[in-house]
């Protein structure tokens, strides 16, 4: 734990040497030097603890990528959740065939499906496994008709059914 907040005080202080020298944050020029500045503070190796990069590399004169084995490896923030994708309306739906392709998705694919995420401790994950997709692109899509409600959310379990070894009376 003490290791994560030392990293994240020094994020903060070069976010601020970057904010001394660019008006604008966000402007690629201000992204670039965080990052630059980030790195060659830390190490590249602690950037790719997850050997992302290395996998990339080795990979680029096959032009095959791990897209898979990336996605379950980066995590921008480590947790023990894992994404599911909620086709729920139309564009959820036309979304979910991106995703289905032969084609890898773009970020802006990735962005848009945030909005139809839940997030699922592996406890859930591992209940409601067999009514998702697994697809290429590394995303868990629902597929079983009934797991999902508009107004309760992801069904893990049938809110209706009651557990009666767990009812007093």
């Amino acid at each position: 734990m003490a290791d994560v907040l030392i990293d994240i005080k020094r994020r903060g202080e070069v976010a601020e040497e970057v904010h001394r020298h660019h008006k604008d944050v966000l402007s690629l020029e201000a992204i670039k030097e965080f990052f630059e500045t980030y790195i060659w503070s830390v190490g590249p190796e602690h950037c790719d603890s997850k050997k992302i990069i290395e996998s990339l590399s080795a990979e680029i004169t096959r032009i095959f990528f791990p897209f898979r084995d990336i996605a379950e490896a980066f995590r921008l923030i480590d947790s023990p959740t894992t994404a599911v994708f909620i086709p729920y309306n139309d564009e959820a739906r036309e979304l979910a065939d991106k995703f289905r392709s032969f084609e890898p998705p773009n970020s802006k694919d990735y962005r848009a499906a945030q909005r139809y995420t839940v997030s699922l401790y592996q406890h859930d994950f591992d209940k409601i496994r067999p009514a998702l997709e697994d697809t290429e692109s590394g995303m868990f899509i629902l597929t079983t008709a009934g797991k999902y409600d508009e107004r309760l959310g992801i069904i893990i379990e049938d809110p209706y059914k009651m557990d009666s070894s767990k009812t007093t009376m």
